[in-house]
């Protein structure tokens, strides 16, 4: 087994190469303990900025309220308009758009500190870290049960990683110890063609 996460996860299409379902399962495993260090560690981080800003604090409960009822405030809006967008600028937000590509930075200050724009964004990040979670789990679960649907653990299997989670597993019915190695042959002849 390796010992080390398989970079290639990071990338959004990937095929991986497993040699047996055991270094898929492997894999899957570290992946998912992966995501719930990460979960934790923005967790922690989350904890430690609700403290700093007091969330009980009747300033901080109202900047996040007075912030959320902005961005309700402008999607009635948009709804109003129609499809028509309005100059690009969500409420605390200044976006940069092109057509493959947008960024949207922060604005600060007394409207909007920086810690409200984090702990938002630290909220949306955990949701989404519990939602894969879930879903990785459950791939792990049905990757379990393939030797009971009839395919061979000891199989060779290319897995199609989409956003980190497998969504086409390709078993090759070849297993590594099968596999014909190359032979060089040192002696060989030529026929001359007339």
């Amino acid at each position: 087994m390796k010992g080390k996460m398989r970079k290639e996860l990071g990338l959004s299409p990937a095929i991986l190469t497993f040699e047996n379902l055991d270094e898929l399962l492997f894999t899957m495993d570290e992946y998912i303990a992966f995501h719930k260090q990460m979960l934790e560690k923005y967790g922690d981080r989350l904890g430690v900025l609700l403290r700093n800003d007091g969330s009980a604090d009747d300033s901080f409960q109202s900047s996040r309220l007075q912030i959320e009822s902005q961005e309700m405030e402008q999607i009635l809006d948009k709804r109003k308009e129609g499809k028509r967008r309005d100059s690009g600028e969500d409420v605390g937000w200044i976006s940069f758009e092109s057509e493959e590509y947008a960024l949207k930075v922060a604005k600060t200050g007394q409207n909007a500190p920086s810690s409200v724009k984090e702990i938002s964004a630290l909220f949306k990040i955990i949701e989404s870290l519990k939602s894969k979670i879930g879903i990785l789990e459950v791939a792990r679960r049905f990757l379990d049960e393939l030797p009971s649907k009839g395919f061979a653990a000891e199989q060779k299997f290319l897995v199609v990683f989409r956003d980190g989670i497998p969504r086409q597993v390709i078993p090759t019915n070849e297993s590594h110890l099968q596999r014909r190695k190359f032979r060089y042959s040192e002696e060989f002849e030529v026929e001359i063609l007339e």
